[in-house]
């Protein structure tokens, strides 16, 4: 067993109440931040008494690493999945972890991190998209956005149903709540968000036009720029044989 899985395995113990003795955890060995290949670029954004003064285990920079490279990868979307709260979800009636008592609180929600990856490559896969292209990967990365909150709004749905009632006020006489029924707004949000996707499918497509447009009208600019060099280019060789043959005459001109 290496150190972080030493120290994964303190930290699990403690978590799930097994052992409430830190010491083995407080020994474990820090490195300076500053001395940790791959955050120089967030050791820069520190203040300078933190850049020498923040020791971390080899756990911690372990998650450090991976989350600055979900979001260089995944970019703001890296923040999208929501933090496991256990019975407390919104949606945690549907949670398969949470039904086996296995909800990672505090944590990202693997759910919901798993669809996230698998509706990223979907897309990719279903609009021939190119991850490399920065426009492209954030539109997909949107799109994916929707999905997910559209499951949310859903699994709301499920265990509320699409009708909430509402107190609107209160009978002076009676003194019993007067409630209106109306659609939920889980409803609302659904709604919102597949209009949004439908703009951003749009918006994708339209983006992919202008740029074979662009694409199109550069071949085309570079096509001219050829023609054009290579018209100078023959004109030039013309203008070679004529003095060329100019040349010749005169020397036999001489001759006679």
């Amino acid at each position: 067993m290496n150190e972080i899985q030493r120290e994964e395995s303190l930290l699990e113990e403690r978590s799930n109440g097994v052992s409430n003795n830190t010491s083995e955890i407080d020994v474990i060995e820090r490195i300076s931040i500053c001395n940790v290949k791959g955050l120089e670029l967030l050791v820069d954004q520190l203040p300078e008494d933190q850049k020498t003064s923040i020791k971390l285990t080899g756990l911690e920079i372990k998650r450090l690493i991976s989350e600055i490279d979900a979001h260089l990868y995944y970019g703001p979307a890296a923040s999208l999945p929501m933090i496991c709260q256990g019975p407390l979800c919104p949606i945690g009636h549907s949670c398969m972890l949470q039904g086996i008592r296995k909800a990672p609180i505090g944590a990202k929600c693997p759910i919901e991190l798993t669809m996230i990856n698998k509706w990223k490559d979907d897309y990719l896969s279903a609009l021939g998209a190119s991850w490399d292209d920065k426009i492209e990967r954030q539109a997909i990365m949107d799109l994916v956005e929707t999905e997910v909150l559209r499951s949310r709004a859903n699994g709301i749905i499920a265990k509320e149903g699409f009708i909430m009632e509402n107190t609107i006020g209160i009978n002076p006489d009676t003194g019993d709540p007067i409630t209106s029924k109306q659609k939920h707004i889980a409803m609302e949000v659904n709604d919102q968000v597949a209009r949004r996707q439908e703009r951003l499918l749009k918006s994708l497509a339209a983006t992919r036009e202008i740029k074979e447009k662009l694409g199109k009208g550069s071949k085309d600019q570079s096509r001219k720029e050829a023609d054009l060099i290579e018209r100078v280019r023959k004109v030039k060789e013309r203008e070679k044989g004529v003095v060329h043959d100019a040349e010749i005459v005169q020397s036999s001109e001489k001759d006679d």
